[in-house]
């Protein structure tokens, strides 16, 4: 029976998981990056208030204390990072150091490989500047939050949007993975527990089915105490009625 509950159902439950999981993998992929950028920009600005707060406590970084946990929130928050005097001595770094000092001469000094930059400034206050850059040779894209400590230090903060790319990507992956495998799984456990139902319903027709016919021999036999088994029970005592009811017209 092409129109049966028994196949309509479990196909309804199919249609409707996969319809949730093109729905989650779009959203996902639209708004995801938003969030996952959003985050690391708040995570950039929490850099710099630990290293504002490590540099207000101990000026030159000599106890290695402060060292360490400097070292862990750049680690923990997977920026780079420089500290440099007015002198143009390194006095901290973090990562690609080499890197980010050409980046302060380029700021700074306005060196000539900054040409082939492009930058958008998206936050800027007394404390520091947050712009977005792209390096048009690698065609690299960073957040850098820049600027100058009370202690006169100079600094450059920087996190990779291509790495977050990468990662959004693998984290895109999985879940739809993981979705797709809850999907599967769900739909069997879904068809495995409508059965309990539609199995019922199903005996039920047929037996209202040869009711129709005058065949009242065909009883409900299930154990469901639940309005399915109200049902049956209930057409149990029509059909002995009505056997009983057509028996009584034949004697008369």
């Amino acid at each position: 029976m092409k129109h049966s509950i028994k196949y309509k159902l479990p196909i309804l439950i199919i249609v409707i998981m996969t319809v949730a999981i093109a729905l989650a993998s779009t959203f996902g992929t639209a708004f995801i990056e938003k969030y996952y950028i959003s985050h690391k920009k708040d995570v950039i600005v929490d850099v710099y208030n630990k290293m504002a707060q490590v540099v207000k406590e101990d000026k030159d970084l000599s106890e290695s204390d402060n060292v360490q946990a400097l070292n862990d929130e750049c680690e923990n928050a997977g920026v780079t990072i420089i500290m440099i005097d007015s002198s143009g001595n390194t006095i901290y770094e973090y990562g690609a150091g080499k890197t980010l000092q050409r980046r302060w001469q380029e700021m700074i000094y306005g060196a000539a490989f900054g040409a082939e930059r492009e930058r958008t400034i998206i936050e800027k206050n007394d404390n520091y500047t947050m712009q977005r850059a792209r390096d048009l040779l690698s065609d690299q894209e960073y957040y850098e939050l820049f600027g100058t400590l009370d202690s006169g230090y100079y600094f450059v903060i920087r996190v990779s949007v291509q790495n977050m790319r990468e990662t959004l990507n693998i984290t895109n992956k999985f879940y739809l993975i993981l979705l797709i495998s809850m999907t599967v799984v769900m739909t069997i456990m879904m068809i495995i527990v409508t059965r309990r139902y539609t199995d019922p319903i199903l005996e039920l027709a047929t037996i209202s089915t040869r009711m129709s016919n005058l065949d009242f021999d065909a009883k409900y036999t299930g154990k469901h105490k639940d309005e399915i088994g109200v049902l049956g029970n209930s057409m149990n005592e029509l059909s002995a009625k009505l056997e009983g009811t057509i028996l009584e017209l034949k004697k008369a």
